[in-house]
C-alpha cells in the first residue's frame, strides 16, 4: 500500500518482493542462529495469526444476538411484574383497571393512559373485562354502551357507595 501511495507501479512492487527470503533465512546454512530464530518466530506468529483471527471473527459473528423480524415477545415473569411502574399486583386499593389475575391476585394497570380492548364479536369483552372492572371501580364512570349490557349490571355494585353512572 505504501508503494502504491508513493506512485510505484504494480509490476515494480511485485518485482521488489523477495518471496524466498524467509525460507532462505530459516534453512540456509550460512544464516546465523539469531536470524534463524527471528525468522522462525515471524513465521510462527504469522501462522498463529492466520488461524486465530478467522476463528475470533466467527466467534464474534455467532455471539451477537440475531435480530428477529417480529420482535422477542415473552410472558412477563413475577420479577417483571414487581418492577413495573404500570402494573400493580395484589394491591386491592381500587386504583387502576383489572387486566388479569396472577397467582390468585389481581393485576391492575395504574397508568392514566388510554386503554383499548379489541376482540371479535360476541367474544366476552363486556362480561370478562368491562363489567368486572365496573364492579371493582371505586370512582364514577362515563360508559358508552350501545347494547346496554354493562350499565344493567353496574347499578348493583354502585348502591350505597356514592357512584354515579352516566350511560350514553
Amino acid at each position: 500500500m505504501v508503494y502504491w501511495l508513493n506512485g510505484v507501479p504494480p509490476l515494480k512492487i511485485v518485482s521488489l518482493w523477495q518471496y524466498g527470503k524467509l525460507w532462505e533465512a530459516i534453512f540456509s546454512s550460512t544464516s546465523n542462529t539469531e536470524i534463524r530464530v527471528s525468522a522462525f518466530a515471524a513465521l510462527g506468529i504469522g501462522f498463529v495469526a492466520s488461524l486465530t483471527l478467522p476463528v475470533l471473527a466467527l466467534i464474534k459473528l455467532n455471539g451477537t444476538p440475531k435480530q428477529t423480524l417480529h420482535g422477542d415477545a415473552r410472558f412477563a415473569t413475577e420479577r417483571d411484574i414487581r418492577q413495573s411502574k404500570s402494573v400493580t399486583w395484589g394491591d386491592d386499593n381500587g386504583k387502576g383497571i383489572v387486566i388479569g389475575k396472577y397467582k390468585g391476585k389481581l393485576l391492575r394497570y395504574v397508568q392514566p393512559d388510554f386503554v383499548s380492548l379489541g376482540a371479535g364479536s360476541r367474544s366476552g369483552k363486556g362480561a370478562a373485562v368491562v363489567i368486572a372492572n365496573l364492579m371493582l371501580w371505586l370512582g364514577s364512570a362515563i360508559i358508552l354502551d350501545l347494547k346496554q349490557g354493562a350499565t344493567t349490571h353496574q347499578p348493583l355494585s354502585a348502591k350505597g357507595v356514592g357512584k354515579q353512572d352516566f350511560s350514553v
